[in-house]
């Protein structure tokens, strides 16, 4: 297939690699000519330019990916779902409702096969766990504990982080929005959430324009309740997650690559289950996401996750943001332009 990769930074540069590595034709573009043109020669690729605009011109596509900075993922992402052409983008892709609307409608209206790269569900664990939790293991689902951390000067060791969007509100940043894949897995696990409450700040010596740490309490339509913490300021890297039932609980860890569940099937008395994993380079599981979205494109069917199901993720994280400035729970499907969805899906 000839895809096209719009941004040749870290990210840009892993999905060049992988969509190579695949077969696929590639040409690439980015507005830094310099990085451009060190990653053709890397690449050994000749189609490139430095306006996204200008690709088309250099070849017929079948997908675009965009890997820019968020402030341009919904631009881009929109302009090509406007043409008709199947495209992918990477997280966050806004912040912003509104753009999040008028692309959500693009992508409909143009019967356009649509990605956004929540790379944790394709993650052997949160898969795990939603399987235990679909088939019942541990009865009812009543709460759910999320706890995430990871060190925002580790991510791009050799560009200054408080440049970055991750840092910067005016960018879309922040923790909230910027780890929105963590929302996403609660939901894509447990189901929609329909209240939210938290705290957030810029609270330690990494010292960045936007929150670098928020908790929040999330109630879920089916009755759930969650608590989730995410920082930027741990090290070493931190994933852990618990799920209690009524009939036992999952338990995950990250760092040591297992997902352990206690069912008490007899009713009486219970037993640990375990579910090691290998995982050797998280990296792996972009290549596999991305094999989905081409997979879906080729085959004309939907994603694991087109951009209206990524819209109540967002939904979610801005709802957050707002809870706390009010000082009060939000009602999910109150906040504006959360009629997105109900429209995409109308």
């Amino acid at each position: 297939m000839k895809v096209a990769v719009i941004g040749c930074g870290s990210m840009g540069t892993k999905h060049i690699n992988h969509l190579l590595e695949l077969g696929h034709d590639v040409s690439i573009c980015d507005i830094n000519a310099n990085r451009l043109n060190e990653v053709a020669k890397k690449f050994k690729i000749e189609k490139k330019c430095g306006n996204f605009k200008e690709l088309l011109d250099l070849d017929s596509l079948d997908a675009v990916v965009v890997a820019t900075d968020t402030a341009f993922h919904t631009k881009i992402s929109c302009y090509f779902a406007q043409k008709g052409i199947a495209y992918y983008s990477e997280i966050p892709i806004s912040d912003s409702l509104a753009d999040l609307r008028f692309l959500t409608t693009a992508t409909i209206e143009n019967n356009v096969i649509s990605m956004v790269g929540m790379v944790w569900r394709f993650h052997p664990a949160i898969q795990k766990i939603k399987q235990l939790v679909q088939d019942g293991i541990i009865g009812k689902v009543n709460t759910v504990s999320s706890y995430g951390g990871e060190y925002l000067p580790d991510w791009h060791p050799n560009e200054p982080y408080k440049r970055e969007y991750s840092a910067l509100t005016s960018k879309g940043g922040g923790v909230i929005v910027t780890n929105i894949s963590g929302l996403d897995y609660l939901r894509f696990i447990c189901g929609d959430i329909e209240n939210v409450f938290a705290v957030y700040d810029s609270i330690s010596h990494i010292d960045i324009e936007a929150e670098d740490f928020f908790m929040g309490i999330l109630q879920f339509k089916n009755g759930v309740f969650a608590q989730v913490y995410s920082d930027f300021f741990q090290r070493p890297v931190e994933h852990r997650l618990e799920i209690v039932g009524d009939k036992g609980k999952i338990h995950w860890d990250h760092n040591h690559k297992i997902v352990r569940h206690f069912s008490l099937a007899d009713g009486v008395s219970g037993n640990w289950k375990e579910y090691p994993y290998e995982l050797n380079n998280f990296h792996t599981l972009y290549k596999e996401e991305m094999k989905h979205f081409l997979s879906c494109v080729q085959e004309k069917k939907e994603t694991m996750v087109p951009v209206h199901d990524n819209v109540l993720s967002v939904i979610v994280g801005v709802a957050l943001k707002q809870s706390f400035i009010e000082r009060k729970m939000i009602n999910v499907s109150s906040m504006k332009w959360s009629n997105t969805v109900e429209f995409a899906l109308a």
